[in-house]
């Protein structure tokens, strides 16, 4: 007998399916972004911690890799999770794989943000 999982994906699998290709093609985007300003605009410049921490203050920058951090930790877990339901059918350890990843996460994007955030409120 074939359960839920198999037959028809909820609305939340669709969900993370749809935001997994978003966040994919915005990953590439913002790193393409990313190495153009940081290596092409000025490639003459020495990358010094005053430098990054100049950089980081603009909000252009601040955001650009705020969202690098957000969608690069949720695509790498939300793909692993693909991944492990392709092996795992027990809706109980399903359950326990996508709530440890969520804590996973939200612990590593905390980590993320507070290692970045003394680079943008730096004050001289």
């Amino acid at each position: 007998m074939e359960d839920a999982y198999t037959t028809s994906p909820s609305k939340w699998s669709l969900f993370l399916w749809v935001t997994q290709r978003i966040t994919g093609v915005s990953l590439i985007l913002l790193l393409f972004l990313h190495v153009i300003w940081l290596h092409y605009v000025d490639p003459m410049s020495v990358l010094t911690v005053a430098g990054v921490t100049m950089r980081l203050q603009a909000l252009l920058f601040g955001v650009t890799d705020s969202l690098l951090l957000g969608f690069a930790v949720f695509h790498g877990l939300n793909g692993m999770r693909s991944v492990l339901y392709d092996y795992i059918t027990s809706p109980l350890r399903r359950r326990l794989i996508s709530w440890s990843l969520v804590v996973m996460g939200t612990a590593l994007l905390i980590y993320g943000l507070w290692v970045f955030l003394p680079f943008v409120l730096f004050l001289e």
